[in-house]
């Protein structure tokens, strides 16, 4: 009895880990402004579109490395190179999740915060539920959750800095700031596949920092050139 209340005691605390930030950060933010129901549904409908692209555009141009009949992780530049290029097909999605069906926009911060629930839901809530809850403590799920929190800030800051390039009197210096963050944002997983492969025993925890900085970083860019539009435009 006592292992069993454990491993749902370690699968509480991810589940907290993973989506208590998102609640928090809907509920103390404009997001809820927009309404649950578009702050969730929206971005739900164009992240489950623009995964079923990836998943298309992946599976035709980038090949898996095979050996025998085992898939084996690697590191190949050109190939990581080309899935951060297909990953940016997110943009299209956060864009379009941005203007809206009907005319009526969303908020940047209700776009990062419904595109990251999703995100969540989708990619960690199975994981979660099946593996979390095994008796041994694995941190891999630790790492999950912490990843979840990451791309909140890294959801966010793209929301805003595609928002800042559909303003029409973005000035030109501010302009090419933002394309050099989405830029840099789109070499991200090349980063976080070489900490993985580089070193099999901290590559995780490597990943996961290089996940968590570079939100965090581009997350206060965001702030900072938003901020300066304002400023500038004043």
């Amino acid at each position: 009895l006592v292992s069993l209340a454990m491993t749902y005691y370690h699968f509480l605390n991810c589940v907290l880990l993973t989506y208590a930030p998102l609640a928090i950060a809907y509920k103390c933010t404009s997001a809820n402004a927009d309404g649950a129901a578009r702050t969730f549904v929206l971005p739900a409908l164009f992240y489950l579109l623009t995964q079923f692209v990836k998943m298309i555009v992946l599976a035709t141009f980038v090949p898996s490395p095979v050996v025998g009949e085992i898939t084996i992780e690697s590191f190949e530049i050109s190939t990581e190179l080309m899935k951060a290029f297909i990953n940016s097909i997110e943009y299209v999605g956060i864009h379009f999740a941005l203007n809206g069906l009907s005319g009526r926009r969303l908020s940047p911060i209700a776009v990062g915060i419904g595109w990251s629930t999703v995100q969540a839901v989708v990619e960690n809530l199975l994981p979660l539920w099946l593996g979390a809850r095994s008796i041994e403590f694995q941190w891999d799920f630790v790492y999950m959750a912490l990843s979840a929190n990451a791309s909140l800030c890294t959801n966010v800051a793209l929301a805003s800095l595609l928002w800042l390039l559909s303003r029409r009197r973005l000035q030109k210096n501010l302009r090419n700031a933002v394309y050099i963050a989405l830029f840099a944002h789109s070499l991200l997983s090349v980063f976080e596949k070489l900490m993985t492969v580089s070193s099999s025993e901290w590559g995780a925890t490597y990943a996961t920092l290089v996940n968590l900085f570079g939100g965090v970083g581009l997350f206060v860019c965001s702030r900072m050139l938003v901020k300066n539009h304002y400023e500038k435009k004043e």
